[in-house]
């Protein structure tokens, strides 16, 4: 009889694991269409684009290559045939090196030559410059990183067919890790959630799309690999952690163990941690970011203490010192039941503070109010804790202690002028997602090199760019569904300690998003939090991989609603949605409302010489230069300045037709050529550097006929500005460059009217200039100078019958190698 019993009970329970399986098998059949067909998109884009940046003159294969020689053409920033051939000698053996093969191109800026080599041959001339002024360097690098980006159209590492076969293995990984899961899952009857897998897996999906889209199909690292490869990596852990019954573990009691060793694992990152750049900032240990393992283990901390603590959080409080007292609204807990815990958490937040990393120190304060409200079912400690917390970030900006924090907050007060060294990267955030839209440049058709960190920190704004604020919503509701059904499974938990912790996984993956994504927005400053599933690093995949496994195993004996958990939950899940939903008008402010205007701001920054001038958005310049800048004639058709290669091969055959005057070397095909080179710069100016464009006593072609020469009008005006170190006044030249918008928008729909109109306006300009005449001019002055011992003079040569200028020339004049920046 009993054991009929069980089988009535069992068929039950079968059939609901069977649907269960049933679901999770559709769910990530739907995902896996869409993260294919995305991945298919970005990658045809990216090969698609190749065309846009094919160099003039072909391409070097590194991988193929026979000979030092095979490199030697490139290398013309080495002057000394013989210095060009060492330092192509040095680089072949790098490439040429079997056991390290080169992943990118930009590993050129890695080869050195050692300066023992340099000081014992003397022909080493550049290199001895070099050497000299860092007299205790122990080598010399062979190409700076400004010579890796010059050479790098000129170079690949892979063909096209090494590209797809890595591509198509990595994605083959990705896919099978979660079906692998899931298969297994369904050998173990495992039937707990089944929407949460599939949801993970479309959200690594978009991060894996996210990473193919980014890099250069044959001369970048292939981080797709690295990302698929961290995600399988995390779905074998989050299978493992699944199989964990945690409320019957010893860690449902553990509160010290797993906060000493967050605090050890800080310590440790304090004494031998590392980080990017000269940030001072320490995030890195042994090869993997601890950061993430101490949040996890803050929060099984906190979800044990809290768990066996919840009655007394929420039933005794001391009695107010008097009846009167504004304490008695706070309801304060008693002083043992929290003293611990704060003094904990007050010394993980040090530990970060002193690591001057204080993204994962706010992600940590934003849990453990979360979860003390929770505890606590009252909501007047947490906005004291909010408003202490915003004192603790105002007293680091007025008192600069750490500098990070002054940085960050100056940055989010002014994005477009801060005078923070890099301090651009949230503009270059905005203007990617600006120039995305309401609905994105398309999977692969977007410009994620252009934005710091964009595959990391930024990864939202690259997917905003490419998939518009239609993309990011889909991806907000992602992160809103997986926490609705986290928060729904700790309703149900087992335990206090299983539904505290997944309140606090929930709160972990959640405060994080938030975070980033509001700094990246402007709503908050920015912090150094990485996007759960989305960003690269294989550290952040595992812990949110390991969470998800967390919540997977708490759903399997998940039993009634916990009524005293219902209430708190329910009013976390609501503070958070309604954060989601500011993000998400924040971005449709941006992408939306004012798209426009934030994809044409222009921002003031500190440039490579020290000085400060205005920044545009990349997309736009890169836009300006598919237009081909006019030339300029004289009156009889001789070009003064020309950007197009015919007239550039044929300038000296066509000066020398008219009377023999000897043009200046336009060799260079990617540079603006100036036949007449120094002798007409006082009348022609200077497109490519722009020198004393901005003097009022000043008037250049260049300048003065700009807009007709590009194509549109920029509306260049002078304007004043606050130089924010100094905070003196400057002059500085600020330009409009939103007519250009139409080619970023839609510089792949070919039938477009606004760019078949901007293409096809006439660029060219002809002055009164008599270019013969110019030569004749700038040779007498010269000699007048010399014989009359003069520093300066000047000249023009005026038509009496008409007034036209015919020539003009300014004593001193720059020489051919000042023009050319040598």
């Amino acid at each position: 009889m009993r054991v009929i019993e069980a089988d009535a009970v069992a068929r039950p329970a079968s059939g609901r694991q069977a649907r269960a399986l049933h679901v999770e098998c559709l769910g990530l059949a739907a995902a896996s269409i869409v993260v294919l067909f995305g991945i298919a998109l970005a990658s045809a884009a990216r090969v698609g684009r190749l065309d846009e940046i094919a160099p003039f003159g072909g391409v070097i294969p590194l991988y193929a290559l026979q000979a030092p020689a095979d490199l030697e053409p490139l290398l013309t920033m080495y002057e000394a045939d013989d210095e060009r051939a060492a330092a192509a000698r040095a680089l072949f053996d790098r490439a040429a090196d079997p056991q390290r093969p080169l992943d990118h191109v930009g590993a050129l800026a890695d080869v050195r030559i050692p300066a023992q080599v340099i000081r014992g041959d003397r022909r080493l001339v550049q290199l001895g410059a070099r050497l000299a002024s860092r007299a205790d360097a122990r080598d010399v690098p062979v190409l700076s990183r400004a010579d890796v980006a010059a050479l790098k159209p000129r170079l690949v590492v892979r063909t096209l067919g090494a590209f797809a076969r890595d591509l198509a293995g990595s994605v083959a990984l990705f896919v099978a890790a979660f079906w692998g899961a899931h298969v297994v899952r369904r050998l173990r009857r495992r039937a707990d959630d089944p929407l949460l897998l599939p949801a993970v897996m479309l959200l690594c999906g978009v991060g894996l799309i996210a990473m193919c889209a980014r890099r250069d199909p044959l001369r970048d690292a292939m981080i797709a690999r690295a990302f698929a490869g961290g995600a399988a990596m995390g779905v074998v852990l989050l299978v493992g952690v699944s199989e964990i019954d945690f409320e019957a573990s010893p860690m449902r009691r553990a509160v010290v163990a797993p906060l000493a060793l967050a605090v050890a694992l800080a310590a440790l990152l304090l004494v031998a941690g590392s980080g990017p750049g000269t940030s001072g900032v320490k995030v890195n240990l042994f090869g993997a970011q601890p950061v993430e393992a101490i949040r996890l283990l803050v929060v099984f901390a906190l979800a044990a203490y809290f768990g066996r603590r919840v009655e007394f959080l929420r039933e005794l409080s001391p009695p107010p010192p008097s009846p009167r007292s504004w304490l008695r609204f706070l309801r304060l807990p008693r002083r043992h039941d929290v003293q611990p815990v704060v003094a904990s958490m007050a010394l993980v937040l040090a530990f970060f503070f002193l690591q001057r990393d204080l993204g994962p120190a706010l992600v940590l304060s934003f849990v453990f109010l979360g979860m003390y409200a929770v505890a606590r079912q009252r909501t007047g400690m947490v906005v004291f804790g909010i408003v202490l917390l915003l004192a603790g970030f105002a007293a680091a900006y007025w008192t600069g202690v750490p500098a990070t924090v002054r940085h960050r907050v100056m940055i989010w007060a002014n994005p477009w002028n801060n005078g923070v060294t890099g301090g651009n990267h949230i503009a270059h955030g905005l203007w990617a997602l600006a120039t995305g839209g309401a609905w994105g440049s398309g999977p692969g058709l977007g410009s994620p090199t252009a934005i710091p960190e964009g595959h990391t920190d930024f990864v939202l704004a690259a997917l905003g760019e490419e998939l518009g604020w239609i993309g990011l919503a889909a991806v907000a509701a992602l992160y809103a569904f997986v926490c609705w059904r986290c928060l729904r499974i700790a309703v149900r938990a087992p335990g206090d300690f299983t539904a505290f912790l997944v309140a606090g996984i929930v709160l972990v993956m959640s405060v994080q998003a938030i975070v980033i994504a509001g700094g990246l927005l402007g709503l908050i400053p920015l912090s150094g939090v990485v996007t759960p599933f989305l960003s690269y690093g294989r550290s952040s995949m595992l812990a949110n991989c390991a969470a998800i496994g967390v919540v997977l195993s708490v759903a399997r004996r998940q039993s009634r609603e916990r009524a005293h958990m219902r209430r708190p939950l329910a009013l976390l899940g609501a503070v958070l949605s309604i954060l989601a939903a500011a993000i998400v008008v924040r971005a449709g402010w941006v992408q939306i409302a004012y798209a426009d205007d934030v994809a044409a701001a222009p921002s003031l920054a500190e440039q490579a010489d020290g000085g400060y001038r205005f920044e545009y958005n990349p997309r736009l310049l890169s836009a300006a230069r598919t237009l081909t800048r006019g030339t300029i004639y004289d009156r009889g058709g001789l070009p003064l300045a020309t950007s197009r290669p015919d007239e550039m091969a044929g300038v000296g055959a066509a000066y020398e037709r008219a009377g023999g005057v000897a043009p200046s070397d336009c060799g260079d095909p990617s540079a603006r050529c100036y036949p007449l080179g120094g002798l007409a710069f006082h009348l022609v100016g200077d497109w490519t550097r722009q020198t004393n464009w901005a003097a009022r006593n000043s008037s250049y072609f260049e300048r003065d006929a700009d807009a007709r020469l590009k194509g549109f009008d920029d509306h260049a005006r002078i304007v004043e500005a606050i130089d924010p170190r100094s905070g003196r006044r400057i002059q500085v030249i600020r330009r409009d460059l939103r007519a250009l918008l139409p080619l970023v928008r839609q510089r792949y729909r070919l039938w477009s009217d606004a760019v078949a109109a901007l293409r096809s306006r006439v660029r060219d300009v002809t002055t009164t200039i008599d270019a013969r005449l110019q030569v004749r001019t700038a040779a007498a002055l010269g000699d007048a100078v010399a014989s009359g011992g003069f520093s300066r003079a000047a000249a023009v040569v005026l038509d009496a019958s008409t007034g036209e200028l015919l020539a003009a020339a300014s004593y001193p004049w720059p020489d051919d190698r000042a023009l050319k920046g040598l």
